[in-house]
């Protein structure tokens, strides 16, 4: 385990040992306490009817990010944040069902709160994504979020503001504040260290 004191990784102090040198571009922001997993033998095209609100066919969106290689951020409000960490499941609408079927069990998974603009982790898939994999799990919301996965937490660290973590993700921003979901290595790899 790792003890940083650089702004990006303040947060997480699960020891307080010395870091490590080694040359990374920025430094990490999360530490890593298990293995990322392999990316899916094959990337599949998204289908065209994912909804142009998440930004996946926005004509200005030539960002990286379009699908989860090796891990994924889900988005929430306070109120579907309460219900997920409660469920030990992420969702989004069935829209995005194609992106929630890459995701496959081991991967890294973070949840970002865009009320608060605040980056949690870190979290593990701990099943493949798929359809109601609870049913009528987030019938308390107004939105239903039929495209799921189960999760468990690795880490319980300190969120992150957008400001701080945008930097880890940038290839995958397409506006000022919007950005892809998706991950690839190096991404998840900057966001964790192994020990």
């Amino acid at each position: 385990m790792i003890f940083m004191s650089s702004p990006f990784t303040h947060f997480c102090f699960l020891t307080q040992q010395k870091p490590r040198s080694r040359h990374v571009p920025f430094p990490p922001l999360f530490s890593k306490a298990a293995k990322v997993p392999n990316p899916p033998s094959a990337t599949i095209p998204i289908p065209i009817d994912i909804k142009l609100s998440m930004g996946f066919y926005d004509k200005h969106n030539n960002a990286a990010g379009k699908l989860p290689d090796y891990g994924a951020i889900f988005l929430s409000n306070s109120a579907t944040k309460r219900e997920c960490f409660k469920k030990g499941l992420f969702g989004l609408p069935s829209s995005a069902i194609h992106f929630v079927e890459q995701i496959k069990a081991g991967m890294i998974l973070f949840l970002f709160e865009y009320e608060k603009k605040q980056l949690h982790g870190v979290f593990k898939a701990a099943s493949d994504g798929g359809m109601n994999i609870v049913p009528n799990a987030f019938s308390s919301l107004r939105t239903q979020f039929s495209a799921q996965v189960k999760f468990i937490p690795i880490w319980h660290c300190k969120p992150l503001s957008q400001s701080v973590f945008k930097y880890a993700i940038i290839e995958n921003y397409f506006s000022a504040n919007k950005f892809n979901f998706g991950l690839s290595e190096k991404q998840v790899c900057y966001c964790l260290v192994d020990d």
